[in-house]
């Protein structure tokens, strides 16, 4: 799970979480956009994405996993959460879902 700072067009790592309680610790680092897990023990990465969006309801979140997405449970209806498979995210995927919801704020 990585919380991502965009700078200069690139992405930078400002903080790495092993469960959601770490990763809420870590938006102090006061990034542009989190990753989350969907299976972390104890709260998952979904729980964890909706306790991100309400405290920083300005951060988008992109969700990821290696299990098919009907292995999963739902992914919040939020405009400024998604899911990608693990073996698609990539800096492209990030920069385009970052800019997206700057676009479009939810």
């Amino acid at each position: 799970m990585g919380v991502l700072c965009m700078a200069d067009g690139g992405l930078a790592v400002v903080a790495e979480a092993a469960s959601v309680s770490e990763a809420l610790e870590a938006l102090s680092a006061d990034p542009d956009l989190v990753v989350l897990d969907v299976n972390l023990g104890g709260v998952d990465g979904v729980e964890g994405a909706r306790q991100v969006r309400a405290l920083r309801p300005d951060l988008p979140v992109v969700l990821c996993s290696t299990a098919a997405p009907s292995e999963l449970p739902p992914i919040p209806d939020d405009p400024c959460v998604t899911f990608v498979p693990k073996q698609n995210l990539d800096a492209h995927v990030l920069h385009e879902w970052f800019d997206r919801c700057r676009q479009h704020p939810g």
